[in-house]
């Protein structure tokens, strides 16, 4: 569109050019020499017909706000590859949006040698979060698609973390099993900072399902601090949660836990020490209906 856009311009801008020396160098010559004349207006006729074929062609191309407004990002998804030990297998799996909670999974199989696709008697998934066995495990079945691959949906990547899934290739006497990782994809949290010269600056985490989590920390300052975490409904109640735990990260550092005590149910405090730098926190705390709240927040201090 901008091409044409450009060529449209030049044409009209040599239209111009051709009538400015007709109008002051051919006409007043008319009379003495009508030749120039002729062989000039023939040439802006032949670039009057290219200008108005120019304008058509604008009408079959797209402009470019139009045109990013049809396109449709890829959504995100996190993706996973292996083959089994027997190497007869290739999978690629793929979760999206690949955060915590409910997912598509869509599963690519493909002979290990010659990469063609293979068509199961049927495919399941198994999930297993290593880091918290206590988690369980849960199965999904695949159901194969009409491009080949086989997908199924659902809510069994329930935490963040690093997945193990377990891949099921049903082939009658050749299935295989092959066992990935999928980690789940953080989505940065909406916070709302409250800040007032003078006073603590206050934090406002959004969670899943209205919740909400409020932080700050006491004094702010380089030094002892005191660092608070309260939880809260969507209703603006405090949320019961009777455990949670605090984890900083000094800057370029790895995170480490922080003694927390907790002042009533929902709200829970943490001495951190702290110097002049950007401070990360991770804090989780077991929701009251089950489940986990989990977030994190980098705190400027000093600054």
């Amino acid at each position: 569109f901008g091409l044409l856009v450009l060529v449209k311009v030049a044409l009209i801008l040599c239209l111009a050019g051709l009538g400015a020396v007709n109008r002051y160098r051919n006409i007043p010559r008319v009379f003495d020499r009508l030749r120039p004349l002729r062989r000039v207006g023939s040439a802006e006729v032949a670039l009057g017909a290219a200008a108005l074929l120019t304008a058509a062609g604008l009408v079959n191309v797209p402009p470019p706000a139009y045109a990013a407004a049809q396109t449709t990002p890829s959504p995100p998804e996190v993706v996973a590859t292996g083959s089994d030990f027997g190497t007869t297998v290739k999978v690629r799996l793929s979760a999206s949006p690949g955060t915590a909670g409910f997912n598509v999974f869509t599963l690519r199989i493909t002979d290990y040698d010659t990469g063609r696709a293979i068509r199961a008697d049927g495919v399941s998934l198994r999930f297993s979060l290593p880091a918290q066995p206590d988690v369980g495990t849960s199965s999904l079945e695949l159901k194969l698609m009409p491009d080949g691959t086989y997908q199924g949906s659902g809510p069994n990547m329930s935490l963040d973390g690093n997945w193990r899934i377990d891949i099921f290739v049903q082939r009658a006497a050749q299935s295989a099993q092959v066992t990935v990782n999928l980690q789940t994809r953080t989505v940065p949290p909406q916070i709302d900072v409250n800040s007032v010269p003078g006073q603590l600056t206050i934090y406002t985490i959004h969670l899943t399902q209205g919740r909400t989590v409020q932080v700050y920390m006491d004094p702010g300052k380089p030094g002892l601090n005191e660092f608070h975490a309260t939880f809260f409904d969507s209703s603006g109640n405090e949320l019961p949660v009777n455990s949670a735990t605090i984890s900083m990260s000094p800057p370029g550092g790895q995170a480490s836990p922080l003694p927390i005590r907790r002042l009533e149910p929902g709200h829970f405090v943490a001495d951190a020490t702290v110097a002049k730098g950007r401070y990360g926190f991770d804090i989780l705390g077991a929701a009251p209906t089950g489940g986990q709240l989990s977030t994190h927040i980098d705190i400027d201090v000093g600054s």
